[in-house]
């Protein structure tokens, strides 16, 4: 196989025009594509500015609404952090005054505490009346001993009790309470 047959044919006198034309329609419509292509390239490139431009005004609108957003949140937390330490001072300003009231009541408490235990212990001692056993003026203390009194007539004296030389455990067997002891010893031991 000699080495030009695989080279286009050089005979230009006896060259096939319909190759040429082919080749010439194949190239038109080559460069309608790259000229659809192109085309096609500019109105996206267009697009892409639209829609770069879009997202610039999208992200300038995000970034504005997120500050207005953020200094408003930086506004509202400042004024409550305002209204809640002028609260706060209130309240404590309140509660001062309360507690000085407080402490001012149970001054007064404390006295009058002081004033009645004085009274409710001196009391019987101050009051006089006349003592219906012996119709003189007598404190009110002493008709109360009085009385109380009158109406022992079965108790002990400390020199009755040595006279009946008891012994711990003959006392202890006897069994008698206090109040025993106190009103009817004298009957009871004896």
């Amino acid at each position: 196989m000699p080495l030009f047959e695989h080279f286009p044919y050089t005979n230009f006198h006896d060259l096939n025009l319909d190759q040429i034309a082919k080749k010439i329609e194949e190239l038109e419509s080559l460069k309608q594509a790259i000229a659809e292509v192109n085309a096609l390239a500019v109105e996206l490139r267009s697009e892409m500015d639209v829609l770069k431009e879009q997202m610039t005004d999208l992200e300038s609108l995000y970034n504005g609404f997120a500050y207005e957003i953020q200094q408003q949140f930086n506004d509202l937390t400042a004024s409550l952090n305002d209204k809640f330490d002028l609260l706060k001072s209130d309240v404590q300003g309140q509660i001062d005054g309360f507690q000085g009231e407080i402490d001012g009541l149970q001054v007064e408490i404390d006295d009058l505490e002081e004033t009645l235990t004085h009274v409710l212990n001196n009391l019987p001692s101050e009051i006089e009346m006349l003592n219906p056993y012996t119709g003189e003026m007598d404190s009110l203390e002493n008709i109360i001993n009085y009385l109380a009194n009158s109406g022992k007539n079965d108790s002990l004296t400390a020199a009755e009790y040595d006279a009946l030389t008891l012994t711990a455990t003959a006392y202890d067997t006897a069994g008698l309470t206090a109040y025993q002891y106190d009103w009817n010893g004298k009957s009871l031991l004896s």
